[in-house]
């Protein structure tokens, strides 16, 4: 490669970043007059990009110190010399980019001779960072708008590294501080507001202090626990009101339907019992009576685990019909002593333990039915558990316990995680 060019060419960049966050990386590398990155959409790259510096000379030196730049959890970037300066000759007259790291991702690390670069120190400021272009409506000014909030916020400015390095892209970014300021807005507008409610909660202090036998005080629980004895029932007029014009997640169309107080209550009742240093079998017993009890949380609770990802429904289902499959197989024929020795075992084995089934079942087993042929690979200890769970929620703890390593190794990460948790709970 001849070292005349005065482009280099970047790759194994993560594709959530775009010409900015490219900026905020490789300059201070050298004199960068120009960074060119190709975009598949507008919120992912192709995985590389060309930095143009003001000489040859400036771009060798920079391919040195640009390899030096470490990404947490991902491999070095490729950096290379371009053939494409050799095209253009015309770089000498372009003016140098200002230095600045205001989209600069927290897993990026900067070698030593780049850290020691001061900012904002070039000859022309990127158009996105001029406040006189922030009334323009056009696809840039979301990004004028986050680099406004980043330069002015430090708190918004060490968010928006961390999402960088989470892999958002800057559509996403610039919504949530777009939410974020709109937050901000209405608490910096209503400070007359805060201070009017503050002065009536003096004077009713002071009124409380005040003896007055005609008015009978009402004293409200310190906790939330009796939430349902003191807030009212909401009335059908009540809850025309409350409903969303717009339509709302299957989670809170679900806990819609609870009343507050009631759902205030069930909530504190949960914490308090999982709240405890020490959880037993008893703790998780509690709290599973509070969902049989309100089957509606309990559906609104594995609503919530579907969405975040930490169940997958496929993988339980995929699971099940492996497990099915596998008792369908036909089992290897015994020879005629080992039946014999196997049934003689089996024989003494019950008339030493007559009981041990029955000792498994709780108080209602006669609503719950027998024990399914399929626990009986399982621990006596793991089969009483069980037990006293619902049969469905059971049976599917069940076949996540009966899948074997091999079938648990080839899981998602999250899903294997999520099996080798119920293992260690259950066995």
């Amino acid at each position: 490669m001849s070292s005349s060019s005065c482009v280099l060419y970047v790759g194994a960049i993560p594709y959530n970043w775009d010409v900015e966050v490219i900026k905020s990386v490789v300059c201070g590398s050298g004199p960068v007059v120009d960074v060119r990155c190709m975009m598949d959409s507008a919120a992912k790259n192709k995985g590389f990009c060309f930095v143009e510096y003001l000489t040859p000379l400036d771009a060798l030196n920079a391919l040195t110190t640009l390899s030096k730049i470490r990404i947490e959890g991902r491999k070095k970037m490729r950096i290379e010399l371009s053939k494409e300066g050799l095209r253009n000759n015309q770089h000498i007259s372009k003016p140098t980019l200002k230095l600045n790291r205001l989209l600069l991702p927290a897993n990026v690390i900067l070698p030593n001779e780049m850290k020691n670069e001061p900012e904002n120190v070039g000859d022309i400021d990127n158009e996105l960072d001029m406040d006189i272009n922030l009334h323009l409506n056009d696809d840039k000014t979301y990004l004028r708008q986050l680099k406004k909030a980043v330069r002015e916020k430090p708190d918004v400015r060490v968010m928006v590294s961390q999402m960088i390095a989470n892999g958002m892209d800057m559509h996403q970014i610039a919504g949530l501080i777009s939410q974020f300021n709109m937050k901000d807005i209405e608490n910096q507008k209503q400070p007359q507001q805060f201070q009017h409610q503050f002065h009536q909660q003096q004077q009713q202090k002071q009124q409380q202090q005040q003896p007055q036998p005609q008015h009978k005080s009402v004293n409200l629980p310190h906790t939330p626990i009796n939430a349902s004895s003191y807030l009212p029932v909401p009335t059908p007029m009540m809850q025309s009101v409350l409903v969303p014009t717009q339509p709302i997640d299957t989670v809170s169309k679900t806990l819609s339907t609870i009343p507050p107080g009631v759902l205030i209550e069930l909530l504190a009742k949960l914490k308090l019992v999982l709240s405890t240093p020490n959880p037993s079998p008893s703790t998780y017993n509690e709290a599973a009576n509070i969902l049989n009890e309100n089957p509606k949380l309990a559906v609104a609770a594995a609503q919530a685990l579907l969405l975040m990802g930490i169940v997958d429904l496929d993988v339980l289902q995929v699971a099940q019909q492996q497990h099915q499959q596998q008792q369908k197989l036909p089992s290897p024929p015994q020879p005629p002593q080992q039946q014999q020795q196997q049934q003689q075992q089996q024989q003494q084995s019950q008339q030493q333990q007559p009981n041990s089934t029955a000792s498994l079942l709780p108080q209602n087993s006669n609503q719950q039915g027998t024990i399914p042929p399929e626990w009986m690979t399982l621990p006596q200890h793991t089969v009483s558990r069980l037990l006293q769970l619902p049969r469905h929620e059971a049976n599917l703890i069940s076949q996540v316990l009966q899948l074997s390593p091999q079938q648990i190794a080839v899981l998602p990460p999250n899903e294997r995680n999520m099996a080798n948790q119920i293992r260690s709970q259950y066995i």
